[in-house]
């Protein structure tokens, strides 16, 4: 399931073998935003993304691991983006991993984005 562009927030429920066992958003990067992460505003297109699997008995499968690198894919063919930016949680080595098998890099750590974790 998934919903349009509004706000230029995609929003998708990820599903394994029809059962619904998370949740993803896709947004395009603004001013604030790049502030926020410290990250250089320039002419490239920049996205973020969030996501979690709720479900446990579906973690270390690499379902989480198969949807990043599938989302990566539609923001660099569909929508030009250069970048892709993730905020995880520190304290969970589960989504880094998948997020470094996906591709991603440790640029820097934002504890003031572990906040709203606690």
């Amino acid at each position: 399931y998934t919903e349009p562009w509004e706000d230029e927030v995609f929003r998708v429920i990820i599903e394994y073998n029809n059962v619904p066992i998370g949740y993803g958003q896709i947004y395009k990067m603004y001013d604030e935003l790049y502030t926020d992460y410290h990250y250089p505003k320039t002419d490239e297109i920049v996205y973020g993304m969030d996501q979690f699997i709720g479900e446990p008995n579906y973690w270390s499968k690499g379902i989480g691991t198969r949807y990043i690198k599938l989302i990566f894919e539609f923001l660099k063919k569909e929508r030009n983006a250069n970048a892709v930016i993730l905020d995880p949680h520190k304290n969970n080595p589960r989504a880094i991993r998948a997020y470094q098998k996906s591709g991603f890099r440790i640029i820097e750590d934002l504890p003031e984005h572990e906040l709203h974790e606690e």
